[in-house]
């Protein structure tokens, strides 16, 4: 670290979480620009403490900042050490966000409300700028779904090949309205096909009061 780094300060309101941010935020700057190496530890709390001119309770707040960001591995007894802000840590640190979504209703129903805002604007997308190729790897991957029509399963679900034929007949409507290029169809299509399968996944969960229905406000 630079010996001449200056002491951060009280925050406006003199407050341990606005010292803790203040030095969260420089010790990122530092990681992103290299002067921590992956695999490198952290200086030493007490280091951190005079450096930067804050308390201890200030420091390990910074500290379990850059943990919870996925910048570095924490363990007992043990100076943090630096990890590499790569695809494997964002996608773990999206699956624990995930995970604390999918304990209920509530939270399942608010993931697959933007499942559906995401792909029904994917679908109006593919029907303005699929090409040709697209095109025709969607027609592909849509007589792949159909011959594996009864061959799927979804634990905790009750499948056949009912269902899968309505899933099917669901994605032929998209594809037809892409191929036709008609982005008005084809997003409610996406809808229709989405809001149909969340009666399927909240099905899943044990019945305990009323549950969320598609469009309703659950917040």
């Amino acid at each position: 670290m630079d010996q001449n780094q200056e002491p951060l300060g009280r925050g406006a309101d003199g407050t341990v979480g606005r010292r803790s941010d203040a030095v969260a935020a420089e010790l990122v700057r530092m990681i992103q620009s290299g002067t921590f190496q992956e695999g490198q530890r952290l200086p030493a709390e007490r280091d951190l403490m005079q450096r930067y001119g804050v308390s201890r309770s200030a420091v390990r707040e910074a500290i379990v900042s850059l943990a919870n960001r996925g910048l570095i591995e924490t363990r007992r007894g043990h100076r943090p050490i630096v990890r590499k802000a790569d695809y494997e840590i964002a996608v773990d640190r999206v699956g624990n966000i995930v995970g604390h979504l999918v304990v209920d209703r509530k939270g399942v129903w608010n993931l697959f409300e933007t499942r559906i805002f995401i792909e029904a604007a994917l679908a109006r997308w593919a029907a303005n700028h699929a090409r040709r190729v697209d095109i025709d790897d969607l027609r592909a991957a849509l007589d792949e779904n159909r011959e594996a029509i009864g061959d799927s399963h979804w634990r905790s679900m009750r499948r056949g090949a009912g269902i899968d034929q309505m899933n099917h007949a669901g994605h032929q409507a998209i594809f037809e309205a892409i191929a036709a290029r008609d982005p008005d169809s084809a997003e409610e299509a996406m809808r229709r096909h989405l809001v149909a399968a969340w009666e399927f996944v909240r099905s899943t969960f044990p019945v305990a009061g009323e549950a969320a229905q598609p469009g309703e406000d659950v917040l």
